[in-house]
């Protein structure tokens, strides 16, 4: 027996997203514009990062907790966004034409 699947499975899989790993993409993403946005407060001419960070804590924005707070709450922000996104996706694949 093969276990090679039929080639109208394997195109319709292909279409879909892998959760898991949108997850992982979001909360990387997340997480390294996080990193960018807290670097950019020091650059004093750049004042436009500094609400990004806020949503992420209440903490002093220049400060090594606003960092690490931050780090970790845009981490899970980014991985929920990740996976709602593949979710939301793969759930719409029924309404997709050929």
């Amino acid at each position: 027996m093969s276990t090679i699947a039929p080639r109208e499975s394997r195109a319709r899989d292909d279409r879909k997203l892998d959760t898991f790993r949108s997850m992982l993409t979001g909360g990387i993403v997340g997480l390294l514009l996080f990193i960018i946005c807290w670097l950019a407060v020091f650059i004093p001419s750049v004042r436009a990062t500094h609400m990004y960070i806020q949503l992420f804590t209440a903490a002093e924005i220049r400060s090594g907790a606003a960092l690490v707070e931050g780090v970790c709450w845009s981490l899970i922000f980014g991985a929920v966004i990740g996976a709602l996104i593949a979710l939301v996706y793969n759930g719409l694949a029924a309404i997709s034409r050929r």
